[in-house]
């Protein structure tokens, strides 16, 4: 009997708001794909993360987003 190959259940890297770097893509709800144009500061004593967002090579779509600091995002990392 063949193995069965199983779809990459791991596609990206499940990492805290703070801990986001510049280059860092993530994918929203609708399905659009952004990059972290800055680095993550925190608001409201360490509740908040904040970071500038911008499509992958487009600074004009640059925009603020923010995060509640213990939700996990899944992130797409390029480690060099």
């Amino acid at each position: 009997m063949p193995a069965r190959q199983r779809p990459d259940r791991n596609p990206g890297v499940t990492v805290f708001p703070a801990q986001l770097r510049v280059g860092d893509r993530f994918t929203d709800a609708a399905g659009d794909e952004w990059e972290i144009a800055s680095r993550p500061v925190t608001y409201k004593q360490g509740h908040e993360v904040r970071a500038r967002i911008q499509r992958p090579g487009n600074p004009a779509t640059a925009k603020e987003e923010f995060w509640l600091a213990y939700e996990r995002l899944t992130i797409r990392r390029n480690e060099k």
